[in-house]
């Protein structure tokens, strides 16, 4: 055991919760990509991504509260409150797409939506590792491949994007623009957010080196 480590244990409750955040991330981002492939049962699946988002909101209030009771933790306070915001909002845009889906009734997808939720799912499976690899940061492990893919996968993400948008303007009526291009933002946004939780974890790994 290092110096750092006999310093600052390694308290497995903050992973725990991490993972379970990840995990709940990956459950959201699957349940989209079924929405958007099998385009049936809409308002089911609308409430089961609702209900990931709900479920995402607690496990963070569970560990900022844990964090508010601890005075030192294995990874940084601020560092990992950002993590915990990322992984949020990540979830939040997957909800939100699923919800406009919804209220607009949007008949089906279009394929530029079809290819960027099956993107969130991806990016949503190397987030999850790049979670996990915390535990064992100054070990060789997972994380950096997983960054460079969920990077990656976002820049595929704008690409999908803007051809959608391209297409939507080429090829529809200003209200159909209008509805399905927030929802394309949403989904776009949503890659972001796994970028944004990606560039994190790669900060935590350098000052934990």
């Amino acid at each position: 055991m290092g110096l750092k480590e006999w310093i600052i244990p390694q308290d497995p409750k903050f992973y725990n919760k991490l993972d379970a955040i990840a995990e709940n991330a990956v459950d959201a981002a699957e349940a989209l990509d079924d929405l958007l492939q099998d385009y049936t049962n809409l308002e089911e699946k609308r409430t089961r991504i609702e209900d990931h988002e709900n479920i995402g909101d607690d496990l963070v209030h569970d560990l900022y509260e844990l964090l508010n009771r601890s005075f030192i933790t294995p990874i940084d306070h601020g560092d990992m409150a950002l993590l915990m915001a990322g992984l949020d909002d990540f979830v939040d845009y997957i909800e939100a797409a699923a919800v406009r889906l919804y209220l607009y009734d949007i008949e089906e997808p279009t394929e530029g939506m079809q290819n960027l939720g099956s993107l969130i799912k991806r990016q949503s499976y190397e987030v999850k590792k790049a979670v996990a690899g915390l535990r064992e940061i100054r070990e060789p492990n997972d994380i950096d491949k997983a960054l460079i893919e969920i990077h990656t996968l976002e820049n595929a993400a704008d690409d999908v994007f803007n051809q959608a948008i391209a297409n939507l303007i080429r090829n529809e009526d200003p209200k159909t623009i209008i509805t399905r291009k927030e929802i394309l933002e949403h989904l776009e946004t949503a890659t972001d957010k796994a970028e944004e939780a990606a560039n994190i974890i790669g900060d935590i790994r350098m000052k934990n080196a």
